[in-house]
């Protein structure tokens, strides 16, 4: 019994403590707009290029088809909503 209750007296000013692992993000729907999404792609597009043509190394065979393999998923995800833009 004492256990039980000294673990209610130390747990209840941690549950009582605001978490700061999260910080509060306010939800916000997709917005339909052709026009951002055009620029996210061409965005995206430049980015794996950018990111390719800085490989260098014995690896840089695999890791570019690991990029490329990104940079696909991301554009055939997009189109849907699956994942959101962030320019």
């Amino acid at each position: 019994m004492p256990n039980r209750f000294s673990f209610l007296l130390i747990s209840l000013p941690v549950m009582a403590t605001r978490s700061s692992g999260q910080p509060g993000v306010i939800f916000q729907p997709f917005v339909n707009d052709p026009g951002a999404d055009k620029i996210f792609l061409s965005e995206l597009e430049k980015k794996y290029k950018k990111d390719f043509g800085e490989l260098y190394g014995v690896n840089k065979k695999y890791i570019g088809e690991l990029y490329l393999e990104r940079y696909e998923l991301i554009k055939e995800k997009f189109p849907g909503k699956v994942i959101e833009r962030r320019i």
